[in-house]
């Protein structure tokens, strides 16, 4: 008995590869900048957060700054916080001085249409990788804390005091929250208390202040 013929295979049209960012962007990187992680924004593909052994920058080929969801340079130390929610695909970033977290959604694959024929538009689908770049992401954060000390204060706060390497590598000491904050405020001897703590684990000279926060009294 002959064997039955197999069915011809028609190609596929789904060619698994690794999404990177465009040409159009990476471009615009300086000279000898390294690119060690990246991941979308969003399923067009369109914008992206980059890290790099100084920053992480929030690109767009749109040049449209209001879909970035981050500053378009955020030098590490200015990120306090990042976890990742692997089944929602969420990026969730803490920044200095900002109560609010932000949100960033990170899409499993991008699509291309790379031509058409005539069953149609000829896709092609690229994977998203994003362990390169949450493993450089928690790295840097991590970095980034030189030391850090807490207490829990009479009206219930919790309050911590990180000394913090700015990229120029100088050390500065951070209140979160801020001295000013509420149930923070009514307590300078708790605060003052807690920054001689954070500066005696260190033992070495810090700034009280750094660009962008006000300095902690």
């Amino acid at each position: 008995m002959p064997l039955p013929r197999l069915p011809r295979l028609r190609p596929s049209r789904r060619a698994r590869a690794t999404a990177v960012p465009p040409q159009a962007l990476l471009r615009d990187l300086g000279r000898g900048t390294r690119v060690l992680g990246a991941v979308p924004v969003g399923s067009e593909g369109a914008c992206w957060l980059v890290s790099t052994p100084a920053a992480l920058l929030a690109l767009s080929t749109a040049g449209d700054a209001m879909a970035l969801p981050l500053p378009e340079r955020l030098s590490w130390d200015r990120l306090t916080r990042a976890s990742w929610d692997a089944e929602e695909r969420v990026l969730t970033l803490r920044l200095l001085g900002e109560s609010a977290e932000r949100r960033v959604h990170v899409p499993p694959v991008l699509r291309y249409e790379v031509g058409a024929d005539a069953r149609g538009p000829l896709e092609e689908v690229r994977e998203v990788d994003e362990a390169p770049f949450l493993r450089c992401l928690r790295e840097r954060v991590e970095a980034m804390i030189v030391h850090h000390v807490s207490t829990t204060l009479p009206s219930g706060v919790r309050l911590t005091a990180s000394v913090r390497r700015a990229e120029d590598g100088g050390l500065y000491t951070v209140l979160e929250p801020g001295a000013r904050s509420e149930g923070v405020a009514g307590f300078p001897d708790e605060v003052q208390a807690l920054l001689r703590r954070v500066h005696d684990g260190v033992g070495l000279p810090t700034r009280t202040d750094s660009p962008g926060i006000p300095p902690i009294p």
